[in-house]
Protein backbone atom coordinates (compact mmCIF):
# COMPACT_ATOMS: atom_id res chain seq x y z
CA UNK A 1 0.00 0.00 0.00
CA UNK A 2 1.48 3.16 -0.94
CA UNK A 3 2.28 6.10 1.64
CA UNK A 4 -0.14 9.03 2.15
CA UNK A 5 0.91 12.18 0.32
CA UNK A 6 -0.03 15.07 2.26
CA UNK A 7 0.13 19.35 1.22
CA UNK A 8 0.77 21.58 3.69
CA UNK A 9 0.69 25.39 3.08
CA UNK A 10 3.28 27.04 5.48
CA UNK A 11 1.75 30.70 5.56
CA UNK A 12 4.91 31.95 7.29
CA UNK A 13 7.05 31.22 4.38
CA UNK A 14 7.01 33.46 1.46
CA UNK A 15 9.59 34.41 -0.57
CA UNK A 16 10.15 37.96 0.87
CA UNK A 17 11.61 38.92 2.46
CA UNK A 18 14.15 36.97 2.63
CA UNK A 19 14.05 35.47 6.40
CA UNK A 20 10.59 33.93 5.36
CA UNK A 21 12.19 32.30 2.27
CA UNK A 22 15.46 30.97 4.16
CA UNK A 23 12.64 29.73 6.68
CA UNK A 24 11.39 27.55 4.03
CA UNK A 25 14.08 26.22 2.97
CA UNK A 26 15.38 25.53 6.41
CA UNK A 27 11.62 23.45 6.84
CA UNK A 28 12.20 21.64 3.52
CA UNK A 29 15.69 20.30 4.23
CA UNK A 30 14.98 18.98 7.38
CA UNK A 31 12.03 17.38 6.44
CA UNK A 32 13.74 16.23 3.11
CA UNK A 33 17.28 14.89 5.33
CA UNK A 34 15.12 13.49 8.49
CA UNK A 35 11.26 12.40 7.79
CA UNK A 36 10.77 12.13 4.46
CA UNK A 37 13.44 12.02 1.21
CA UNK A 38 10.75 12.34 -1.60
CA UNK A 39 9.37 15.79 0.08
CA UNK A 40 8.62 18.24 -2.63
CA UNK A 41 8.29 22.40 -1.97
CA UNK A 42 7.19 25.01 -4.07
CA UNK A 43 5.88 28.52 -3.49
CA UNK A 44 2.68 29.31 -4.76
CA UNK A 45 1.09 32.50 -4.58
CA UNK A 46 3.26 33.36 -2.12
CA UNK A 47 3.26 30.95 0.19
CA UNK A 48 5.69 27.94 0.53
CA UNK A 49 3.72 24.54 -0.39
CA UNK A 50 5.32 20.83 1.12
CA UNK A 51 4.22 18.17 -0.11
CA UNK A 52 5.21 15.02 1.79
CA UNK A 53 3.74 12.18 4.06
CA UNK A 54 3.36 14.45 6.91
CA UNK A 55 0.22 16.07 7.29
CA UNK A 56 -0.02 19.50 9.43
CA UNK A 57 0.23 17.05 12.99
CA UNK A 58 2.97 15.18 12.09
CA UNK A 59 4.75 18.07 10.75
CA UNK A 60 4.33 20.14 13.79
CA UNK A 61 4.64 16.77 16.00
CA UNK A 62 8.45 16.20 13.70
CA UNK A 63 9.83 19.82 14.22
CA UNK A 64 8.59 19.68 18.24
CA UNK A 65 9.89 16.08 19.28
CA UNK A 66 12.04 14.66 16.55
CA UNK A 67 13.78 16.89 14.43
CA UNK A 68 17.71 16.91 14.87
CA UNK A 69 18.95 20.32 14.94
CA UNK A 70 22.48 20.84 12.95
CA UNK A 71 24.80 21.54 15.71
CA UNK A 72 25.71 24.95 14.53
CA UNK A 73 28.96 26.11 16.46
CA UNK A 74 31.90 28.61 16.32
CA UNK A 75 34.29 28.69 18.20
CA UNK A 76 36.26 31.20 16.57
CA UNK A 77 34.19 33.89 17.21
CA UNK A 78 33.59 36.42 20.05
CA UNK A 79 29.90 35.87 21.72
CA UNK A 80 29.59 31.90 20.34
CA UNK A 81 29.38 30.73 24.20
CA UNK A 82 33.22 29.67 24.22
CA UNK A 83 34.66 32.35 25.96
CA UNK A 84 34.12 33.79 29.69
CA UNK A 85 32.60 37.20 28.66
CA UNK A 86 30.18 35.42 26.31
CA UNK A 87 26.60 34.41 26.85
CA UNK A 88 26.72 30.79 27.56
CA UNK A 89 22.90 29.97 28.40
CA UNK A 90 21.98 28.47 25.42
CA UNK A 91 24.69 26.06 24.39
CA UNK A 92 24.84 25.18 28.13
CA UNK A 93 21.87 23.97 28.54
CA UNK A 94 21.78 22.00 25.03
CA UNK A 95 25.16 20.74 26.74
CA UNK A 96 23.31 19.57 29.98
CA UNK A 97 20.37 18.12 28.17
CA UNK A 98 19.55 14.85 28.17
CA UNK A 99 16.87 14.58 25.34
CA UNK A 100 18.20 12.40 22.65
CA UNK A 101 18.05 14.44 19.45
CA UNK A 102 20.07 17.04 21.03
CA UNK A 103 22.71 14.09 21.90
CA UNK A 104 25.23 15.31 18.36
CA UNK A 105 25.07 19.06 19.17
CA UNK A 106 26.00 18.54 23.43
CA UNK A 107 29.34 16.33 21.94
CA UNK A 108 29.93 18.72 19.02
CA UNK A 109 30.09 21.25 21.72
CA UNK A 110 32.15 19.69 24.16
CA UNK A 111 34.19 19.06 21.64
CA UNK A 112 34.54 22.89 20.66
CA UNK A 113 35.40 23.51 24.35
CA UNK A 114 38.25 21.20 24.04
CA UNK A 115 39.48 22.25 21.56
CA UNK A 116 39.56 25.95 23.02
CA UNK A 117 41.21 24.65 26.00
CA UNK A 118 43.65 22.61 23.87
CA UNK A 119 44.79 25.99 21.89
CA UNK A 120 44.43 27.85 24.93
CA UNK A 121 42.15 30.35 24.19
CA UNK A 122 40.70 32.92 26.62
CA UNK A 123 39.26 35.17 23.77
CA UNK A 124 37.98 34.64 20.71
CA UNK A 125 41.35 34.45 18.09
CA UNK A 126 42.21 37.15 15.81
CA UNK A 127 44.13 37.00 12.01
CA UNK A 128 46.06 33.92 11.70
CA UNK A 129 44.82 32.57 14.98
CA UNK A 130 41.67 32.20 13.75
CA UNK A 131 42.94 31.25 10.51
CA UNK A 132 44.24 27.87 12.40
CA UNK A 133 41.28 27.34 14.42
CA UNK A 134 39.25 27.22 11.34
CA UNK A 135 41.18 25.09 10.06
CA UNK A 136 41.31 22.74 12.97
CA UNK A 137 37.61 22.93 13.26
CA UNK A 138 37.26 21.85 9.78
CA UNK A 139 39.59 18.71 10.47
CA UNK A 140 38.51 17.86 13.81
CA UNK A 141 34.20 18.46 13.60
CA UNK A 142 32.00 15.70 13.42
CA UNK A 143 30.79 15.18 9.88
CA UNK A 144 27.51 16.52 10.71
CA UNK A 145 28.98 19.91 11.64
CA UNK A 146 31.08 19.90 7.76
CA UNK A 147 27.71 21.58 6.20
CA UNK A 148 27.77 24.75 8.62
CA UNK A 149 31.40 25.05 8.20
CA UNK A 150 31.60 25.07 4.43
CA UNK A 151 29.02 27.82 4.78
CA UNK A 152 30.08 30.22 7.39
CA UNK A 153 33.98 29.78 5.84
CA UNK A 154 36.02 28.60 3.12
CA UNK A 155 39.98 27.86 3.55
CA UNK A 156 41.85 29.33 1.00
CA UNK A 157 46.02 29.48 0.38
CA UNK A 158 45.62 32.81 1.21
CA UNK A 159 43.31 32.93 4.44
CA UNK A 160 40.08 31.74 4.80
CA UNK A 161 37.02 33.63 2.94
CA UNK A 162 33.60 34.46 4.39
CA UNK A 163 30.55 34.03 2.59
CA UNK A 164 28.82 38.05 2.57
CA UNK A 165 25.08 36.52 4.20
CA UNK A 166 27.30 34.89 7.20
CA UNK A 167 29.80 38.09 8.26
CA UNK A 168 33.31 36.43 9.17
CA UNK A 169 32.38 33.22 9.77
CA UNK A 170 28.82 32.72 11.43
CA UNK A 171 28.29 36.47 12.63
CA UNK A 172 26.72 39.92 12.16
CA UNK A 173 29.67 42.04 14.13
CA UNK A 174 29.72 41.03 17.91
CA UNK A 175 25.87 38.98 17.22
CA UNK A 176 26.88 35.36 17.23
CA UNK A 177 24.69 33.18 14.95
CA UNK A 178 25.47 30.04 16.47
CA UNK A 179 24.72 31.52 19.93
CA UNK A 180 21.23 32.76 18.96
CA UNK A 181 20.65 29.58 16.80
Amino acid sequence: MAEAVHEVVLTGCSPVPLAHYLKALGVFRLISEQADQNARGWWQDDTFHLRSSLDAEALTAFLLQEYEPTPLVAPWNGGSGFYPKDTQEGIAAIQASSVPRLLSYASTIQRCRELVAELQRQAAPKGDEKAEMLTVCRSVLPDEVVTWLDAAFRLAQEGPKYPPLLGTGGNDGRLDFTNNF
